[in-house]
C-alpha cells in the first residue's frame, strides 16, 4: 500500500540586515582618532535608500568623538567610496555621485552618535528650526515666465483654468504676501510646515494670480536619485493654484507640481516623488497661487510645505559596509573609562536593522599637574603699638586628572608636629615674623605670627616660601607669600632733641621717630629760631638718615 503525505510549501524566510563586527582594539590615552571599523561586515541589507548607517559609544561622554576617515576629493574608481566633508560619494568609474551625507544633529562630536543618512543633506528641510533658515522667501506676486527666481526666469508650463484670462500676468491689488513656518495644518514631519500664503483682489474675475514664492539652498543628487516632498494647499479668499520646480546651476527646469481648483476646496496632504533626471546641483522652488473661481475677485490660498528630501538609489550593502569600516574613534577626557563600546546599527529600506559592536580598550597615561598659587598671608600693621596678629591658613589648589592624592614639600623645612586651629601640621620653616607650617600629606598651611616682630616693622616687607607638589613622574611648585603691609599715614616726629654747642657750630642729635606711617626716611627738615615764634632753614633736607647734624 502506498503511502502519500501532502506537505504545504512555505516561503523562504526573508534576509534580515545583518552586522557583524566584534573586534578588540588598543587606544592610549588621547592618542588622536584610530580606525575601529576594519573588521565590520554588513550584508542581507540589499538596499539603504533613505535610511541610515549609525555608530554610538555606550554610555558616552563630552569626550568620546566618533568620525569618518576623510578624503580630498571624491574617488571616481568604481564601486569605491569617498567622504569629503560631510558628504559621502560613490565613484561609477566616470565620477563620484553623491549617496549620503552625514547627519547635522548627529555628527559624532561630544559624545553624540554619529549618523551617515542615504539622503541628500540641505539646510532645513522640514523646517524645525522654526524659521526660514537655508531657504530664501519671495513675498510678491510671482509671474510665471517673467519673474527671476534663484537667478533664472522661471519657465512657465503652468495649467491654467480655461475661463483664467491672460495666464497669470494681471497684477491685482491690495495684495498682501506672507511666507514662514507655522504649527497649524498638522505638518507631516516634527512641529513646523512651511506656508506661503496670499490675500488679494483679482485685476478682473477670474484670474489666475502666482506668489509668493521660496526656494532652497543647493543640494547634490544624482542621476536616478528620487526626491520627495509633502504639499498642501488650503483655499483662502477662493481657490488655490500651486506650482514647483527643481531648478540645476545652468537654469534647466523639471517641474514637481503643478495643480489648481475650481472651488473653495482644501487638500489632505500628499507626497510627491521625482526622479533626478542628471546628476548636478539644483534647488527647490515652492510657488503658492490662487485662482478666482467664482470671478468675484476676491481671493487668495495658501500652500503648505514640509519634510523635502532627496533619497539616492545606490545605497547598498557595500556602500554601507565601506562607510563603516572608515570609522574613527577618539577621547580627549585626561582621565578616561577604561573600555569603550561601539555599536554599529545599518536600517535598510526594506530588510530590517542590523546591530553589531567593537570595543576599545584604553590605556591611561599619567598627566602633568597644576598647582595654584593660593592668596597671600597679610599682616596688617596700622597703629605705632599693642597690636596682636592671628594665625592664618590656606589649602594649597592642586588640578590633576589622574589622582587626588599629593606630596606637599615645603622648601627649607623642619619636620614639626603642632597643631592649630584643630589641624595639624609636619612642617615648618621659622622667619623674623613667624613660622609658617604645612601638611606634606593634605597641602594645608598656616602661618603662626610673631606679634611682636609685625607691630614693630614700620615698612612694607614681605616674605616668600616655595612648596613642591608631587605625584608619580611629575611635580609642580606653588608660592605662599606672606605680606606686612604698614598704610601711610602721618609720620611721627623726632624726639631727644639736644644741641652741643661748638666754634660758631652746634651739633645737633636726636631720636628718629618710633612710627614712620609705612614711608622710610630720607632725610630730616632742620629749622631754628631764637623767639620760638620766627622760624628760618637750617636744612630743608638732610638726605641722610643720620640723626645728628652740624
Amino acid at each position: 500500500m502506498a503511502i502519500f503525505a501532502l506537505l504545504p510549501t512555505l516561503p523562504a524566510a526573508a534576509a534580515t540586515t545583518t552586522v557583524t563586527a566584534g573586534g578588540v582594539y588598543s587606544y592610549t590615552e588621547q592618542q588622536g582618532p584610530i580606525s575601529v571599523g576594519s573588521g565590520i561586515t554588513i550584508t542581507n541589507g540589499t538596499s539603504y535608500d533613505g535610511e541610515y548607517v549609525e555608530f554610538a559609544v555606550s554610555g558616552s561622554t563630552s569626550h568620546d568623538i566618533l568620525s569618518l576617515l576623510t578624503d580630498v576629493t571624491p574617488s571616481t574608481a568604481s564601486g569605491v567610496v569617498s567622504v569629503v566633508g560631510n558628504s559621502v560619494y560613490l565613484g561609477n568609474g566616470t565620477i563620484a555621485e553623491p549617496v549620503g551625507s552625514v547627519d547635522s544633529t548627529f555628527d559624532g562630536q561630544a559624545g553624540r552618535k554619529l549618523r551617515v543618512n542615504f539622503t541628500t543633506a540641505f539646510t532645513n528641510p522640514g523646517f524645525e528650526t522654526g524659521d526660514t533658515l537655508g531657504w530664501t522667501a519671495m513675498k510678491q506676486q510671482i509671474n510665471l515666465g517673467v519673474t527671476s527666481i534663484a537667478g533664472f526666469v522661471t519657465n512657465d508650463t503652468s495649467t491654467y483654468p480655461g475661463t483664467a484670462p491672460n495666464q497669470d500676468n494681471n497684477v491685482p491689488s491690495g495684495a498682501t504676501w506672507t511666507v514662514g513656518p507655522v504649527t497649524t495644518g498638522e505638518p507631516t514631519e516634527g512641529t513646523y510646515a512651511l506656508q506661503l500664503k496670499s490675500t488679494m483682489t483679482t485685476a478682473q474675475g477670474c484670474d489666475v494670480v502666482h506668489g509668493p514664492a521660496a526656494y532652497s539652498g543647493e543640494f547634490e543628487a544624482a542621476a536616478g536619485d528620487k526626491i520627495y516632498f509633502d504639499w498642501r494647499a488650503f483655499a483662502g479668499g477662493d481657490a488655490y493654484a500651486v506650482f514647483g520646480y527643481i531648478v540645476d546651476r545652468n537654469g534647466v527646469q523639471t517641474e514637481v507640481l503643478d495643480t489648481y481648483s475650481t472651488n473653495m476646496s482644501n487638500t489632505n496632504w500628499a507626497t510627491k516623488e521625482t526622479v533626478i533626471p542628471t546628476g548636478g546641483h539644483y534647488r527647490f522652488v515652492f510657488v503658492a497661487g490662487t485662482f478666482d473661481a467664482t470671478c468675484g475677485q476676491a481671493a487668495g490660498a495658501s500652500l503648505l510645505i514640509d519634510n523635502v528630501r532627496v533619497y539616492g538609489s545606490k545605497a547598498n550593502d557595500n556602500v554601507a559596509q565601506q562607510i563603516a569600516r572608515k570609522l574613527q574613534f577618539e577621547n580627549t577626557s585626561d582621565n578616561p573609562a577604561a573600555q569603550r563600546t561601539i555599536s554599529i546599527t545599518a536600517k535598510s529600506t526594506a530588510n530590517g536593522t542590523g546591530t553589531g559592536t567593537v570595543t576599545v580598550n584604553i590605556t591611561p597615561v599619567d598627566d602633568p599637574m597644576t598647582a595654584s598659587d593660593p592668596a597671600d598671608i597679610v599682616y596688617t600693621n596700622d597703629a605705632p603699638t599693642g597690636e596682636t596678629f592671628n594665625p592664618i591658613s590656606g589649602l594649597i589648589s592642586v588640578a590633576d586628572p589622574d589622582t587626588s592624592s599629593f606630596d606637599f614639600a615645603l622648601a627649607g623645612s623642619s619636620p614639626a608636629s603642632v597643631t592649630i586651629g584643630g589641624y595639624t601640621y609636619d612642617q615648618g620653616v621659622a622667619t623674623d615674623y613667624g613660622t609658617l607650617y604645612i601638611n606634606s600629606s593634605t597641602g594645608r598651611y598656616v602661618f603662626d605670627p610673631n606679634s611682636t616682630a609685625i607691630d614693630s616693622r614700620l615698612t612694607d616687607d614681605v616674605d616668600t616660601f616655595t612648596v613642591t607638589v608631587s605625584a608619580g613622574e611629575f611635580s609642580d611648585t606653588a608660592t605662599i607669600t606672606m605680606r606686612v603691609d604698614i598704610p601711610e599715614s602721618v609720620t611721627q616726629a623726632p624726639t631727644g632733641l639736644s644741641a652741643t654747642p661748638g666754634q660758631q657750630s652746634a651739633e645737633l642729635s636726636w631720636t628718629p621717630p618710633t612710627w614712620i606711617g609705612g614711608s622710610s626716611i630720607t632725610g630730616y627738615h632742620i629749622y631754628k629760631s631764637t623767639d620760638g615764634s620766627t622760624w628760618s632753614t637750617v636744612a630743608a633736607n638732610t638726605g641722610s638718615t643720620d640723626t645728628t647734624y652740624t
